[in-house]
């Protein structure tokens, strides 16, 4: 599934290329693509970005593509600890620092 999602989406990642740089005003901009894999519709994660290219200015051809290893999980949740016992275990301390840091930035 995910080979079949990277080979469509270089497929149209380059036909948008070609078309943008038709565009005089991106001819000679670097422009980056990355491939989105969209999670289920009955999951509580989100999707995950899994390649990315850029084609440096004037460049019509997307060459290199690099993979992104991009992990998410719920917090806590067994999975969560698989990645990092330490993170998963202080989850509420997470929260109790994100709504801080919201709390700060909503007053300025």
């Amino acid at each position: 599934m995910i080979a079949k999602l990277k080979k469509q989406g270089k497929q149209m990642a380059s036909e948008i290329l070609s078309r943008l740089r038709e565009n005089d005003d991106l001819k000679d901009i670097p422009i980056h693509f990355a491939i989105y894999k969209q999670s289920s519709e009955d999951s509580i994660t989100p999707g995950e970005f899994i390649t990315q290219a850029t084609a440096e200015k004037s460049q019509t051809k997307l060459n290199e593509w690099h993979n992104i290893n991009e992990k998410s999980a719920l917090l806590p949740s067994s999975t969560a600890a698989d990645y990092d016992e330490n993170l998963n275990n202080n989850s509420s301390n997470l929260t109790i620092i994100c709504n801080h840091i919201f709390l700060i930035s909503h007053k300025q």
